[in-house]
This record gives C-alpha cells, sequence and structure tokens, in this order.
C-alpha cells in the first residue's frame, strides 16, 4: 500500500521504537519524507491510517517521536516480545514495508 506525507508519495514503514529514557518501545511509523527520516507515535494506530488513507494531509494531527534511541523492525526477533498485545498493531506490523 502507497504511504504519503503531505500529498507526496514517500516510504514509510511501521514498527516499534525506545524512546530515550524509557525501556518501552512503543509502535511507530518511519517516515523518509522532505530530506530527513522521523517517526511517528502510532499507538493508537492513526498515523498510519493518516500516511495511507488520509494522503499525510496536514489537516490531521500526528504526533512525532523525539529522542529514539533504538528502532525494531518488525523482523527483529525483540519486536515480538516487546509488542503492544494490541491485535491491530500485530496485522499492521505484519504488512509489507513500503522501502
Amino acid at each position: 500500500m502507497p504511504t504519503y506525507w503531505r500529498g507526496q508519495e514517500c516510504p514509510a514503514r511501521r514498527l516499534l521504537v525506545r524512546v530515550k529514557g524509557s525501556l518501552e518501545a512503543v509502535p511507530a511509523v518511519e517516515v523518509i519524507a522532505g530530506g530527513r527520516c522521523f517517526y511517528l507515535d502510532d499507538r493508537d494506530g492513526s498515523a498510519w491510517l493518516i500516511l495511507t488513507y488520509g494522503l499525510g494531509a496536514a489537516c490531521f494531527e500526528v504526533r512525532e517521536l523525539l529522542g529514539i534511541e533504538e528502532a525494531l523492525t518488525p523482523s527483529d526477533s525483540r519486536t515480538a516480545a516487546a509488542a503492544p498485545a494490541d491485535p491491530s498493531y500485530a496485522a499492521a506490523a505484519a504488512l509489507p514495508s513500503t522501502r
């Protein structure tokens, strides 16, 4: 499924990240757009929906995660152990990356 940021197609993928000062891994979307890589908070699944169905439009509120210490890809063995119990994340993490 194509992903977009501000109406322009761009690479994005769902993964888990560890934010500085926390041991907990949280769901995020890694986006590469505008010459930079950034991470959006996807704990409620809204970031992925905005990047796919919402075309990354500026009218939608997204929360950028700062201070990322580690990114765990869906294929990383540590991701399964750290993944939240929410079944919607597990299903989405299984989707192929756009990278």
